[in-house]
């Protein structure tokens, strides 16, 4: 498999604090590497970094051969990187369908024929007018754009079956159930088919059954070949889908290895259950 994301000695000061402290690891093209630790280890700072959310204060983050370190947001989801989010974000006042279309955003070259003038504050105008003429102005070209586009959504929406988003395309996403804001999170980051789909804690707040959807869906897509990078806290789920595992503990970077390597780990074991269990003792 060749590389798809390199890390290289990645740092995050908060003042004194080292949320993140000279972390480095690779991700390969249809790879999914989990990253799991306990509260505080760093894990959400890390893909903070990763997605454009915070500047590193050391170090660089390459998606493929391109260096992607301190790029915003929308230019690193422009580059293939989608993600979602722990505490979720969906937009509450629009409907599921409208959510999930504003995630393909990135792909548009119809309807927003001059979206990289929007990153040089001189010239945002010109491409503002433009995308204005063009949504005021039919022609064919927009019409397949946006049929293809809306053919994207709904297939991610029956991704999740029939009970789950399929026929609340037009529901406010804020009278969704909280699982279904997830999913509509999920499939809003899938619409634009992502060469890497970051996931932040994707079943939190989710029940047994829930988690089960959701693991499926995962090992589906690792099935077609979506690279992940994942953060989670539900540990079988990350040993059932992950072909690595990176731990975290205070910033730092403690073991790495695959799933069976992690949960035989000692300095892992310490991290979740404290020294004792490392050692084999008893509380």
């Amino acid at each position: 498999m060749s590389e798809l994301l390199r890390v290289e000695g990645l740092s995050k000061k908060f003042g004194a604090l080292a949320a993140v402290d000279d972390l480095s690891f690779t991700l390969n093209e249809g790879e999914v590497v989990s990253i799991i630790g306990p509260n505080g280890s760093g894990k959400t700072t890390t893909i903070n970094l990763i997605s454009g959310e915070l500047s590193a204060t050391r170090g660089h983050v390459f998606l493929e051969s391109s260096r992607i370190t301190r790029f915003p947001p929308d230019r690193v989801a422009e580059a293939g990187i989608r993600r979602t989010f722990q505490n979720g974000r969906v937009f509450g006042n629009t409907s599921v369908l409208d959510n999930i279309l504003i995630g393909q955003t990135p792909l548009l070259r119809v309807s927003h024929p001059l979206g990289r003038l929007r990153r040089y504050p001189v010239l945002r105008w010109v491409a503002l007018l433009t995308e204005l003429v063009v949504a005021l102005t039919p022609f064919p070209a927009k019409t397949r754009e946006l049929a293809w586009q809306r053919s994207a959504a709904e297939e991610e929406i029956g991704r999740f079956g029939a009970h789950r988003l399929v026929g609340r395309e037009q529901d406010w996403a804020a009278s969704l159930s909280y699982a279904n804001r997830r999913r509509t999170e999920i499939a809003r980051a899938l619409a634009s088919h992502p060469r890497l789909l970051v996931l932040d804690e994707p079943t939190a707040g989710m029940n047994t059954t829930e988690t089960a959807e959701i693991l499926d869906i995962l090992l589906a897509l690792k099935k077609q070949g979506q690279a992940i990078l994942l953060v989670e806290h539900k540990l079988d789920l990350v040993m059932q889908l992950s072909d690595r595992v990176i731990v975290m503990d205070n910033g730092h970077k403690i073991a790495e290895g695959d799933p069976s390597e992690i949960e035989s780990n000692p300095r892992v074991i310490e991290a979740y259950l404290g020294k004792r269990y490392a050692t084999g003792g008893h509380a």
